[in-house]
């Protein structure tokens, strides 16, 4: 019996006779094993203290263990459980102090029916070497957390308005792009497409999409400063090859060195 439980030192060991077992049997179990070791005597059809003992040793080692994962399986899935409704809760938290963030700017693009998805996309490039940021449909932003611009639902078909919310104006450049996502090549022609500027430095400003420039599906409305709320007009737009939105790239070409100095 000393050999089976040194052999398998993870398994209970029982022993059983339909005669005496003497204490000479347990004398020889080393005592780094006597636990896990069991020994019944006597387990005969009407020994019922016997059988008693047996089915107990049986069902300890075979089905308590069952019995004491499954317990575990259910405290995890109940502590898994709390640990999604706290996070539900603090996402719906974080979205109504979104929503209740107060906006001190916004950018609104407009279109007519003539012009179908239209994106407004906004590139933020910090003076001082900070990280730049892109809002787009893809990345909304945040009001209370940087960029400190958070861009509404997205609309895909004219007539539309998108709006970007701009919680707080960063010391930085933000330039304010509107892409033709359906590449309808109507950007620019119709002159049903604007953007709106709200600062808190001055009345709003209306920018219309002229057409100047080449006949592409990227329109460079303008530039903000958002130290003083001073707005450019570009007013031009660009071809779908010259559109690297993902990478900002696409703004390094066309900054306004004065502006970002």
């Amino acid at each position: 019996m000393n050999d089976y439980a040194a052999g398998c030192p993870d398994a209970k060991v029982l022993l059983v006779s339909y005669g005496p077992i003497g204490n000479a049997v347990r004398d020889k179990i080393g005592d780094e094993h006597k636990h896990r070791c069991t020994t019944i005597a006597r387990l005969l059809p009407r020994s019922s203290e016997s059988l008693e003992a047996f089915h107990e040793a049986v069902y300890t080692s075979l089905f308590a263990w069952y019995e004491r994962t499954a317990a575990e399986v259910e405290r995890e899935a109940k502590a898994k459980a709390e640990r999604i409704a706290a996070e539900e809760r603090a996402e719906a938290a974080r979205a109504q102090a979104e929503a209740d963030a107060p906006a001190v700017g916004t950018i609104t693009l407009e279109w007519g029916a003539g012009l179908e998805d239209l994106d407004l996309h906004l590139l933020i490039l910090p003076r001082h070497g900070g990280t730049p940021e892109h809002v787009c449909y893809l990345r909304k932003g945040a009001m209370i957390a940087a960029p400190f611009a958070k861009l509404g639902p997205d609309k895909r078909q004219g007539p539309a308005v998108e709006v970007l919310r701009v919680a707080r104006w960063l010391d930085a450049v933000y330039s304010v792009f509107v892409h033709d996502f359906s590449r309808s090549g109507q950007l620019g022609t119709r002159g049903d497409a604007t953007v709106l500027i709200g600062h808190a430095s001055g009345a709003p400003q209306r920018i219309v999409c002229t057409g100047l420039g080449d006949a592409g599906a990227l329109w460079h409305a303008c530039r903000i400063d958002g130290r003083t709320g001073a707005v450019e007009v570009v007013d031009r737009r660009f071809a779908a090859s010259e559109i690297n939105l993902d990478t900002l790239s696409l703004y390094s070409a066309y900054q306004n060195p004065i502006l970002v100095r």
